[in-house]
């Protein structure tokens, strides 16, 4: 993980790399292909998932996640502004429902990059107004990367 040393920065953006091993190509399906996102995409168990996406530029996507045990519902939204399969996804990202709906629109980019046999995914998501929110994002995101690593390797 990784975060911005320039102080106007911080709380703008938030950098996280993982390494899979896998082919750019299945990690890209994963997060472009709704039923394997909605298999993984969670920052825990504990969800049910559903999605929806078109990814092609100025295509939608819609991510619910219902907590089974509280119920409760946490909905992002947002739009593709450039995909390249299988290199990059820059889309926009905002929560619909939940306890950041209404926030501002943010920016989420992923980046695939191969390493030999593996694939090194850069997720950036930045316009964050707060250090707070992006740190929230940060666990979340985090969770959401763990569950991706054990899909891949079921």
């Amino acid at each position: 993980m990784t975060v911005p040393a320039d102080p106007e920065q911080a709380s703008e953006r938030l950098v996280l790399e993982r390494t899979f091993a896998a082919p750019p190509e299945r990690i890209f399906d994963a997060w472009t292909k709704p039923d394997i996102l909605q298999s993984w995409f969670a920052p825990g168990d504990g969800f049910d998932v559903t999605a929806e996406a078109d990814p092609a530029p100025g295509g939608r996507f819609r991510i619910a996640l219902r907590h089974r045990e509280s119920g409760a519902e946490h909905i992002a939204v947002g739009a593709y502004e450039e995909v390249d399969r299988p290199r990059r996804i820059v889309c926009t990202w905002q929560w619909e429902q939940g306890d950041e709906a209404g926030g501002p629109e943010t920016l989420l980019s992923l980046d695939f990059e191969v390493h030999g046999a593996d694939t090194l995914l850069r997720l950036t998501h930045e316009r964050f107004p707060t250090a707070e929110i992006r740190d929230h994002h940060m666990q979340g995101w985090t969770g959401c990367l763990a569950r991706l690593i054990e899909h891949l390797t079921a």
